[in-house]
């Protein structure tokens, strides 16, 4: 059953997410919030290129079927270069690239979504270069309504906080096994962060915190204490304490919105952080709507390609005939000659052999 979200539970919802920057393991059951908030059967976080597929966290696919994609279907998915298409923050659906005929007659359909009873889906782009994006997906059985625009309001409000989520944990496990102190990583990251021991006394801040603090009026260090003046807040705490995450919002002079989300800190994070070792939680202060798209992949912005054509791309860059990539489409050879020729036509290549060396040598952006 989908599940209602008010302002209390959208906040609680967002502290769990955060909540998973610090221990991994609570992606699981917070995914499976989220598919429930979707409608959906099953919920993902992973990583693709146009030749392999990484899950990062997931709830609701069958070990088995993920081996499956990995192995075999990954290659074949003709959504597999969604991210070439959409923006970071984007919500996206299989029916925004293709039609529901054009999916059902693909073999990706025939022998993996379909005994799966799988059809369509709601995703956004966490982040991506020109070869790689990152994705939460979420996926609806085929007896369902499409995603509408309550599933899109939904989405937009929470990717940016998972996105933070994700990248603030990849990064601090990449940095803290390079990095002989924990505080070189942490003055690094451009979320403003705050470290609290263990009787409320904040015992230290990032960079982009003492920024921060320098500049607002509505939240400030008092006694080692954080204060927030009362006539800011916009958003109850939502009743956690002790171990429990905590979340609240407020308002600056500037009228900017902002989200503050205190986390405990874990044993086994702590016994990565130095000097920090004492904090027992950390607060996350995040603005509203500040983040911004990053670059789209290159092919696509120097040509002007479609979905329907970089399908076709992707196959042929792996070396399938053009009768094997359209019969993998299921469409008509035809058809994947037409698409054929379009590409042609705008990279300015005349022959397969020249189309194949210029996507495969083409250099990622700057």
């Amino acid at each position: 059953m989908r599940e209602q979200f008010d302002s209390e539970t959208l906040s609680s919802l967002i502290g769990d997410i955060y909540a998973c920057s610090i221990d991994r393991s609570r992606w699981i059951p917070t995914l499976e919030r989220l598919a429930g908030a979707f409608a959906a059967c099953n919920g993902t976080i992973l990583s693709h290129d146009a030749r392999t597929v990484s899950f990062d966290y997931q709830w609701g696919t069958p070990p088995e079927w993920i081996q499956a994609y990995a192995e075999n279907f990954a290659a074949i998915n003709p959504l597999s270069n969604i991210g070439w298409h959409a923006e970071v923050d984007e919500p996206i659906t299989a029916l925004r690239f293709m039609t529901a005929d054009e999916l059902r007659r693909t073999r990706f359909h025939r022998e993996f979504l379909a005994p799966l009873n799988w059809f369509d889906f709601i995703a956004v782009i966490l982040e991506k270069s020109a070869a790689r994006f990152s994705l939460m997906s979420f996926t609806r059985h085929v007896d369902q309504e499409p995603p509408g625009e309550r599933e899109f309001a939904l989405i937009r409000l929470i990717v940016p906080h998972v996105r933070r989520a994700v990248i603030f944990h990849g990064i601090v496990e990449r940095e803290a096994a390079r990095a002989a102190d924990f505080a070189t990583v942490f003055d690094r990251l451009e979320t403003p962060i705050l470290l609290f021991d263990a009787a409320g006394s904040c015992i230290e801040t990032n960079a982009a915190a003492r920024a921060f603090l320098s500049t607002t009026d509505a939240l400030w260090l008092d006694g080692g204490g954080v204060k927030v003046r009362a006539g800011d807040l916009r958003a109850p705490v939502d009743g956690s304490h002790g171990d429990a995450p905590m979340s609240f919002a407020f308002d600056q002079a500037d009228g900017r919105h902002r989200v503050a989300h205190v986390l405990p800190l874990t044993d086994g994070f702590r016994d990565r952080m130095g000097r920090q070792r004492r904090a027992v939680s950390a607060m996350f202060i995040q603005a509203v709507g500040a983040l911004q798209p990053l670059p789209g992949e290159v092919l696509v912005r120097l040509y002007g390609l479609t979905p329907a054509e970089t399908r076709l791309i992707v196959l042929l860059a792996r070396d399938h005939s053009l009768g094997e990539a359209a019969a993998t489409l299921g469409i008509a050879r035809t058809t994947a000659r037409t698409h054929l020729q379009r590409i042609f036509e705008k990279t300015g290549t005349r022959r397969q052999s020249q189309l194949m060396k210029l996507v495969l040598s083409t250099p990622p952006p700057a």
